[in-house]
């Protein structure tokens, strides 16, 4: 089984969801979303992108804690990113 972390964002808003893959068959386990306050609504595009990358991860923190997972973005510029 793999789990999948999917994030994205949007100029008001951030969301996803956590979905696992099994023999090939895709299963949600979970949706997540959240609106952006004022001051994030000033937020660059890679900013507001990480902050979905973040509030995803939080969120399904006790789904994810000490297990692999897969985080799928779509904004290049979080992709050559290193923790």
């Amino acid at each position: 089984m793999t789990s999948i972390l999917q994030t994205d964002a949007s100029d008001y808003d951030v969301g996803g969801y956590l979905f696992s893959v099994t023999n090939g068959k895709f299963r949600v386990i979970q949706f997540f979303s959240k609106a952006l306050i004022v001051a994030q609504l000033n937020w660059s595009a890679r900013e507001k992108e990480c902050y979905g990358t973040f509030f995803g991860v939080k969120t399904f923190e006790d789904l994810l804690d000490n297990r692999h997972f897969i985080l799928k973005i779509d904004h290049m510029n979080l992709t050559f990113s290193t923790s």
